[in-house]
């Protein structure tokens, strides 16, 4: 899937940074492990806006397939796309010299495995190696299991960055005893261009004009909270408030979601479209009255919610990670409970009350997403790449920035 190629002369590449050099003084090289495009979900929609940009701030990059839907295979054919990967990046390796090497994946069990044999597999060129985790489970961190701690202490030895998406995420790593020097947070990228109201949408989708429409997307799996907007949108009914609900995605609690619609008795005010592609889904964050996203998932900087924000969507979620660090209330969001369907009800109906309320948090949220352009993260990521190739590499006093001032000095 490489689709850029660095100017050689002989055996040698040019424009690359190498032990010495002022960083500022050629071009930066980077190869991408990336997620492939046919993966579900947000970082798959991200990362090529990530890589756009790069470009156009003078980062000469190399992008190389990196992960697959793990689950949906055994551990031979998996262990055989390992060895895959490992080929071609080191294939890529050999063709050219760079001075980052950048994998994007997440910290789960599975992807701390393929991630630990790849990284040890990588040529040893000088170049800096930088995982940036999507997502991480809480309990793998703080894990007691002594191979799997092992693993972890492994890799993070081997990697100079691991960029993570919360600051929740970032003290589990440190407060779990590993090199606080090394953990970093980085942003995804939220174009709010990309989100347009459409006047004919209701018309189009059999809405009359004037129900609220509440928006829930994940995959649904145990912690994403579907369940819990179902039963809440149930709760909404005996309270003779009507609304709309529509479930966009998929995934093994997709029927039990369903059931416990139709045994609510509110079938026909819920609706499950399935997975529905990238321009689908800005369709509905635009045309939404709000998002409701009960989650008590381990995720880092939940896209949906993001993409909400880049909207001017109103929203009510947990208060988890990312959007601890970055959501206000109420100027972004309302907060609500895991596991209670009555609060959520309540959330929904306070926001429904308040025109006013919706039309500022809408505003706010605009606003907020200004901070997440791809020149703001990008250029965030380029400032990490020449502090880790500069001599001295990183320095913890240039680090990290609490996202919850940066989210405070985006608003003021």
């Amino acid at each position: 899937m490489s689709n850029f190629r660095t100017p050689v002369q002989g055996d040698t590449v040019i424009g690359t940074l190498r032990d010495g050099d002022d960083p500022g003084a050629r071009p930066m090289c980077v190869l991408m492990g990336i997620l492939q495009a046919s993966i579900r979900g947000g970082p798959s929609g991200h990362l090529p806006f990530l890589v756009r940009e790069l470009r156009a701030q003078g980062v000469e990059v190399w992008e190389e397939s990196y992960g697959n839907a793990l689950g949906s295979i055994g551990w031979a054919a998996r262990l055989m796309q390992i060895l895959k990967t490992i080929r071609e990046m080191r294939a890529a390796q050999a063709r050219r010299t760079f001075d980052i090497v950048q994998l994007n994946t997440s910290f789960d069990i599975k992807a701390l495995t393929r991630d630990l044999l790849v990284v040890s597999a990588l040529r040893h060129q000088g170049q800096k190696i930088v995982l940036k985790f999507h997502g991480s489970e809480a309990g793998l961190i703080s894990t007691v299991n002594p191979f799997l701690r092992l693993m972890i202490k492994m890799l993070l030895s081997k990697v100079h960055a691991a960029g993570v998406l919360s600051q929740e995420e970032r003290s589990n790593f440190v407060e779990a005893g590993f090199d606080a020097s090394k953990i970093v947070i980085v942003k995804n990228i939220l174009d709010p261009s990309m989100y347009r109201p459409d006047p004919g949408f209701r018309q189009r989708s059999g809405l009359s004009p004037d129900i609220p429409v509440l928006l829930y997307a994940a995959r649904f799996i145990p912690g994403k909270g579907v369940l819990d907007a179902v039963r809440a949108c149930g709760e909404l009914s005996g309270r003779g408030v009507d609304v709309v609900l529509i479930c966009a995605g998929d995934g093994p609690e997709k029927e039990a979601a369903e059931q416990e619609a139709q045994r609510l008795g509110i079938g026909s005010r819920v609706r499950f479209p399935g997975f529905l592609p990238e321009e689908e889904m800005r369709e509905l964050y635009a045309n939404a009255t709000l998002l409701v996203f009960p989650t008590f998932y381990d995720e880092g900087f939940p896209m949906v919610v993001f993409q909400s924000v880049a909207a001017g969507l109103p929203v009510i979620t947990t208060r988890r990670r990312g959007a601890a660090d970055y959501l206000r209330e109420p100027d972004n969001c309302l907060w609500t409970e895991p596991h209670n369907p009555a609060m959520l009800a309540d959330k929904v109906q306070e926001l429904l009350k308040s025109p006013a309320l919706r039309t500022s948090m809408s505003s706010a949220n605009r606003t907020l997403a200004r901070g997440f352009s791809a020149e703001t993260v990008a250029g965030e990521f380029v400032a990490l790449y020449r502090r880790l190739v500069t001599p001295h590499g990183l320095c913890p006093a240039e680090q990290i920035t609490a996202p919850a001032e940066q989210s405070s000095d985006l608003q003021k």
